[in-house]
């Protein structure tokens, strides 16, 4: 619960800090930006807290490329 608050609280702290200046200089695309990958943050952060383990995508990346590594050790191109 603490890291809940913990995560919340500073999310609201770095926008706290940053959309003032942002909305300031007229800077939009640089909003969405800051917000979308902040929230993509807070996401990650709260699923890290609420679950021990996150899978990381290089898992999706070696079952992607296991294959066509498979044919070149088939035809002799990799040992």
């Amino acid at each position: 619960m603490l890291n809940i608050v913990f995560i919340l609280v500073s999310a609201a702290l770095i926008s706290w800090l940053e959309f003032p200046r942002m909305i300031r200089e007229g800077e939009r695309r640089e909003i969405w930006g800051f917000s979308v990958l902040l929230l993509i943050g807070i996401g990650l952060s709260l699923a890290q807290s609420f679950m021990t383990e996150i899978p990381t995508p290089l898992i999706w990346i070696a079952m992607i490329i296991k294959p066509f590594s498979d044919l070149l050790s088939a035809m002799g191109l990799i040992q």
